[in-house]
């Protein structure tokens, strides 16, 4: 039976990292990587944790206990872009979005939205009794570092 060390080694070969590679993916120290690759240390929690979430398409028990394939299944990768990012040149600013020009898919997920925050508002009685709380605005950060403003109707 393989050991969690080199089932993380398994992981960085699967995905084609160097060690220093996987570290930075990991955000952790290269001198950490290597005495885990090297067998020195275990991964603790935080590094098990960091790979999770750099990897969600790494199966849990495989990960921790040996059981199962490396790879889930049906698993839906999403890449998260940081809100931060520069705009570069040759990238187009974002604009201010408007509320006529919204499809019925934004306008449905607005409304979803506002229905899921009313009914754990009464599920947990957020709200005050004599206070009537409403969704006001809620904003969509996109990948490319666009955003989109949808405002309720509610007064």
């Amino acid at each position: 039976m393989d050991t969690i060390n080199q089932r993380l080694i398994q992981v960085m070969e699967h995905f084609n990292l160097s060690p220093s590679a996987f570290a930075a993916k990991l955000d952790i120290n290269r001198s950490s990587m290597s005495h885990i690759v090297s067998g020195r240390n275990k991964p603790g929690l935080e590094i098990i944790q960091k790979l999770l979430s750099a990897f969600p398409v790494i199966n849990t028990s495989w990960l921790l206990i040996g059981s199962g394939e490396m790879l889930e299944s049906n698993v839906r990768i999403v890449e998260r872009a940081s809100l931060f990012n520069e705009v570069t040149d040759t990238e187009q600013k974002p604009e201010k979005a408007n509320p006529e020009t919204k499809s019925k898919k934004e306008l449905d997920l607005l409304d979803t939205i506002t229905n899921v925050y009313t009914e754990l508002e009464k599920k947990n009685n957020l709200g005050e009794s004599n206070i009537q709380k409403s969704v006001k605005r809620i904003t969509l950060y996109y990948d490319n570092g666009s955003f989109e403003d949808f405002y309720s109707d509610n007064k």
